[in-house]
């Protein structure tokens, strides 16, 4: 009991420092005169590519692509330089990544707001934390506390509350509830299956779009078809440009990918250290030390 407790406490804790904590650097430009801005970039990495950066850094590739989107909004826009938290939306479906067979999982997802760190280390050159440094500090203010669910249910659960009001209300309380958050990032599964088709016709490519909720400028999905994993960008037009947070996100994630191959190689090159400085504290015994039984 004390344990859940405690999870609930850091799951508020979270949501207060999303809703007071972080910078709006485009609450004044989300204005939806001029339309949306979309894009997207197929085949930008293997899963398996993902997954083995992921690992080498001890990470998730949730993780991973949360990095690269900090990472992509920091770099893409003048607004924000020096700035080094936003509020970011994480919807989680409540049944997890991988549906049980015939259950009807209906739209039970929680929109998690979490501040998610730019890695801003420099107001005037706009300097980035080195990214393995920046995996792990995503990891652990918004990896954590995605992970196992909790957080997901208690804004699925503040969201059904919300939902009672008067529907003169409702509208208003819905959009003050994610209006504090800068981007909406999400992951999608598709099927990992080389021959999809609709009425025999083959589907060559799968794009998800994230239409952010009202408020937020920004929505990123990361999907996965057949191996390979698409990122797509939906922004207002009149807040940001897609394509340059695109190009940034891509760019951000091959660096990250880059510095998780040298972090590892260091690691190799640590451990094999340590080994031969055990090796030569060990005392070597003559050959000839052993003891011979006799009956």
């Amino acid at each position: 009991i004390l344990l859940s407790v405690a999870q609930l406490g850091v799951v508020f804790i979270s949501l207060v420092r999303a809703w007071l904590c972080t910078s709006r650097p485009l609450s004044g430009r989300v204005k939806g005169l001029s339309g949306r801005s979309v894009t997207w970039a197929s085949d930008v990495a293997s899963v398996d590519e993902l997954r083995r950066a992921a690992k080498r850094l001890g990470i998730s590739v949730n993780d991973l692509f949360a990095t690269a989107v900090a990472r992509g909004l920091a770099i893409c826009d003048p607004t924000f330089f020096g700035v080094s938290l936003v509020a970011a939306a994480f919807p989680i479906h409540l049944f997890g990544g991988v549906p049980i067979p015939r259950l009807r999982v209906g739209n039970h997802i929680g929109a998690v707001l979490l501040p998610l760190p730019l890695g801003t280390l420099s107001n005037e050159n706009n300097i980035l934390q080195d990214p393995v440094t920046h995996c792990h500090r995503v990891s652990s203010d918004v990896g954590n506390t995605l992970r196992g669910g909790l957080a997901a249910i208690v804004s699925y659960a503040l969201a059904n509350i919300i939902g009672m009001l008067p529907s003169s209300l409702l509208s208003s309380a819905m959009h003050a509830s994610a209006s504090c958050a800068t981007i909406a990032c999400t992951n999608i599964r598709g099927p990992q299956i080389d021959n999809l088709s609709i009425c025999g016709r083959p589907i060559l490519d799968i794009v998800c779009i994230m239409p952010p909720p009202p408020g937020v400028a920004v929505g990123v999905a990361l999907s996965t078809l057949k191996g390979q994993a698409t990122i797509s960008v939906n922004s207002d037009a009149d807040a940001l440009s897609a394509h340059a947070l695109l190009d940034s996100i891509v760019a951000s994630l091959r660096d990250i990918s880059l510095s998780a191959e040298s972090h590892s190689s260091d690691d190799k090159i640590k451990q094999k250290m340590m080994v031969d400085l055990e090796s030569s504290l060990l005392p070597v015994l003559p050959e000839n030390s052993g003891h011979s039984g006799g009956a």
